[in-house]
């Protein structure tokens, strides 16, 4: 471990540029406080899987090898000249240059750029397929399908070249002046060898001559000594929206390939979380109901401009006030007296535990890739994996004066009363003006709530009950596990695998969902989730219970589906013990928090108005609470009635060892749930209705009863891509951009839904002449492709990409912890079995089994909305 150095830090001042780097690195790296050399800060080493380098033109390229992206890659070129970068140049010029680049090449047989790249499956973002900065101009084009044809990688990379060397061809002034080869970067990520597609990169580089790179202006800092004040109208009637915004100046550029901005960004998240519990915990008292209390920070990591904290609550326009005054005295208290050990070890272990979360997964897409790559050919950013970041944050171990002091230095040296702030307060609320909002905020801001009590509640959790016996031990083919029954009927089912961080994932499935409480339906299920959390649990509240599992290692969260409820989460390997006494406590040592509930309750109305709610407004009654109890009472008293599911490195000795210690203490039953029956409702139909969200936008959805064999979940994933691809087709050249996704639906009966989101893409950032989005096109281009599913075709050549595609990504999901959780899961309490063979289905998967997808679809229902103003 790294020396760690305690003094006083809060007063100490240095020059702005250096604004971040004044104390953080000396802190926790160094024994003598030298911040003013950059290359004296430690750096992240790079993920292993990003290549780079500069080709002989001056390009300079990244090359990612991802390999949990098959079939598919991104590219991106990118251009440091932006709309603010020429002098006397306007942002017009450097937008129409953009858009002639994604015309037509010489050679190149498509119409267009834009048009070769929609023909191999690239989906605009919202920017279209490029985008003028203020410092960069950004090509991307997402999702290029390589298995289409056997060159699509060398025309790709052709016509990315082509791009690069358009200055060196011409006589337009600009062009030739500033857009220099060594001004630019191409990179790619995904399904590719990076030695290979180097190697090709710099072949090509020799069509295209150097020339010599003008200076230009980087990133500005503008000071803003004042408060904005904004009021807009939510657009929703009801429902308001109180955020304050600090802009924040940016790492400088010569350390941001340092420490410092994991660093920044870990304790800038941290103080949003505590800010936001603090904010919430006030509220409650004051019986003022919200739809959400929100923080974020973007860091230079994120961006290419300034970063940003904001802290923001939805609540009702009576109370936007309120809320706004809380979020002021919240935030002003970090600034002035930072946060007590407790609060900072609760928020970094929340911290910690998404970072977990997005590493556990395996999955970095390739526009993650992209963007890391981006920011760091911009602006110096690291390319360290989030892996490297865990890494990093777990060899640091701080004392806790030290955390404090440090946590508090960070914090006011961003967030400081009015400068560089934005108050935006979005109602109906009469009576509201930019100026007594300023008056509001200054004197909440004097006001810093009072440091919180540092006593921390500790839950007692229970030891066990009689000591059984192991009843019989077997082999479990599907997962090639073991599965363990207990004497008392209770089946554990383990499967041994490594697990780099040493972590334990289990799961407690148990019989029972919202389709078992009457006057539930399948989407009301988050009600019930929502109510494990609000109840008192060993003792303690439920978000005190959280908090002291979490300062062991372990995480729970609580999922109840229609039929099936699932308490699931992490605990460290070598904690079984503690594992099986957690989950004792949560079964046997739960009270329902009735204050708690009413306080959720009475706030549903605005969560449904923020369209984050839990399920239909109209089943959270008063009575539902006491439904709600009964229904986890009798799933505590039948837990033989479902399965323990434990993935990772386990030592099986001392697993039955624990299991006979501890799993006496459950309540079994000789009766067990009556399983919840599937239907056919025979759906079918066209129906059209209206939702609030982004104006402009339109949503389809067309659904269709289909039985759920390995064999359909498949092809259904197929006729998903299948459906994205035409969509995709029939809507280029129109300023739009489509995504689609699907769902195989268990309950209430077995059913196909298929999503299809259209919206506006920005103009600018496709081909000259490209038409402008009309809400008409739109949804003459999704009805085309809609109207007649049953003669679409799949030929073999796509056909033969989407196989490769979900065999490979199969091949790599099995690799984790989680998907066994999910198969095993779903096995013995759904009595599916999507695993078994799933390589040979997935390879024998013919046209004709996409094609009967897409002509059930067509004969199932279609639902279009309208999208209003929120």
């Amino acid at each position: 471990m790294q020396p760690v150095y305690e003094f006083d830090i809060i007063d100490m001042q240095y020059p702005d540029i250096i604004r971040k780097a004044s104390v953080l690195v000396a802190m926790v790296l160094f024994p003598v406080l030298n911040p003013l050399v950059a290359q004296e800060i430690a750096t992240l080493p790079s993920d292993p899987a990003v290549q780079s380098g500069v080709l002989p033109n001056g390009t300079h390229w990244y090359v990612v090898s991802n390999p949990y992206v098959k079939g598919t890659a991104d590219f991106a070129v990118v251009q440091m000249t932006g709309s603010g970068t020429i002098p006397s140049i306007g942002r017009e010029t450097v937008v129409a240059l953009s858009q002639e680049a994604l015309a037509g090449q010489p050679r190149l047989l498509s119409p267009s750029v834009q048009d070769y790249f929609i023909r191999y499956g690239s989906v605009p973002g919202p920017e279209g397929f490029a985008q003028v900065r203020e410092n960069s101009t950004i090509f991307r084009f997402r999702n290029v399908d390589l298995k289409l044809s056997g060159s699509v990688l060398d025309s790709t990379l052709l016509v990315l070249t082509g791009i690069v060397g358009r200055g060196t061809c011409s006589d337009d002034r600009v062009l030739s002046e500033w857009y220099a080869p060594s001004d630019q970067a191409i990179i790619v990520a995904g399904d590719v060898d990076a030695r290979e597609v180097s190697e090709k990169l710099k072949m090509i580089s020799y069509m295209v001559p150097s020339a010599g790179s003008r200076p230009r202006s980087g990133y500005r800092w503008v000071e803003q000594d004042h408060v904005e004040a904004d009021i807009t109208d939510m657009g929703v009637e009801g429902l308001a929206q109180a955020t304050l915004s600090w802009r924040l100046q940016r790492t400088p550029k010569d350390m941001m390939n340092t420490v410092m901005p994991a660093i920044y960004t870990k304790y800038m998240n941290m103080a949003g979380i505590i800010a936001r519990e603090r904010i919430m915990e006030d509220l409650r008292k004051e019986d003022i109901p919200v739809a959400s209390v929100e923080s974020g920070y973007v860091g230079g990591v994120g961006t290419l401009g300034d970063e940003e904290f904001f802290v923001s609550v939805k609540t009702s326009p009576e109370h936007v006030l309120s809320a706004m005054t809380h979020i002021s005295k919240a935030v002003s208290s970090l600034d002035s007296h930072g946060a007590d050990i407790r609060e900072i070890k609760s928020a970094s272990a929340s911290f910690d535990d998404a970072l977990r979360e997005e590493d556990r997964g395996g999955d970095v897409g390739n526009a993650e890739y992209i963007d890391r790559c981006i920011y760091s050919f911009v602006y110096n950013a690291p390319l360290a994996s989030q892996k490297e970041v865990r890494r990093f944050h777990a060899s640091h171990v701080l004392s806790d004066s030290t955390e404090c002091a440090l946590f508090h230095s960070i914090i006011s040296s961003s967030v400081s009363g009015t400068s560089n702030l934005s108050i935006k307060v979005s109602s109906d609320h009469e009576g509201i003006s930019p100026d007594s909002l300023k008056s509001l905020f200054s004197s909440s801001w004097r006001q810093p709530q009072m440091r919180r009590d540092t006593v921390v509640p500790r839950p007692y959790l229970l030891d066990g009950g009689e000591k059984i016996r192991v009843k019989s031990l077997r082999k479990e083919h599907l997962s090639g596990g073991h599965i363990m029954t207990l004497s008392n009927g209770i089946r554990i089912i383990y499967r041994n695998m490594p697990v780099e961080d040493k972590m334990l994932h289990y799961s407690l499935s148990l019989s029972g969902g919202a389709g078992n409480v009457e006057g539930l339906c399948s989407d009301d299920g988050g009600y019930l989730s929502d109510y494990f959390s609000l109840c008192r649990i060993g003792g303690v509240s439920g978000a005190d219970f959280r908090d002291a599992i979490r300062q062991q290692g372990m995480t729970l969260d609580c999922r109840v589906g229609h039929s099936a409820t699932e308490f699931r989460g992490i605990v460290p390997e070598d904690r079984l013990d503690y594992l099986f006494r957690v989950l004792l406590t949560v079964m046997n040592s739960r009270e329902a928090d009735h204050d708690l509930w009413e306080y959720y309750r009475r706030g549903e109305n605005l969560r449904q108005l923020a369209d984050c709610a839990s399920g239909h407004a109209g089943c959270l009654t008063e009575r539902l609470a006491a439904r709600a109890e009964t229904f986890f009472k009798t799933l505590s008293g039948k837990v033989n009635d479902g399965i323990i599911v434990l993935v990772g490195n386990i030592d099986e000795k001392k697993l039955k060892e624990m299991a006979c210690t501890y799993a006496g203490g459950f309540k079994t039953s000789d009766r067990v749930f009556a399983r919840t029956t599937t239907y056919d409702s025979g759906l079918e139909g066209i129906s059209g209705n209206r939702r609030k969200g982004v104006a402009g936008s339109l949503e389809f959805q067309i659904s269709a009863p289909l039985p759920l064999t390995a064999d359909n979940f498949y092809a259904s994933a197929m006729a998903s891509m299948v459906l994205e691809r035409n969509l995709s087709i029939a809507s280029a050249g129109k300023g739009m951009r489509v995504e689609v996704s699907h769902e195989c639906r268990r309950h209430p009966q077995e059913v196909l839904v298929v999503n299809v989101s259209m919206d506006e893409a920005s103009v600018e950032g496709f081909a000259s002449g490209t038409d402008g989005y009309s809400k008409e096109a739109a949804f003459d281009a999704v009805r085309a492709v809609l109207s007649d599913l049953s003669d679409m075709h799949v030929d073999e050549t796509e056909l033969e990409s989407y196989r490769y595609r979900l065999d490979r990504h199969l091949l790599l999901v099995q690799e984790r912890p989680g998907y066994w959780i999910d198969a095993i899961s779903m096995r013995y309490m759904e009595g599916k079995d999507f695993t078994s063979g799933a390589q040979e289905k997935i390879k024998a998967l013919a046209a004709g089994n996409v094609e009967k997808i897409l002509s059930a679809l067509d004969g199932g229902t279609k639902t279009e909305y309208t999208i209003t103003e929120r």
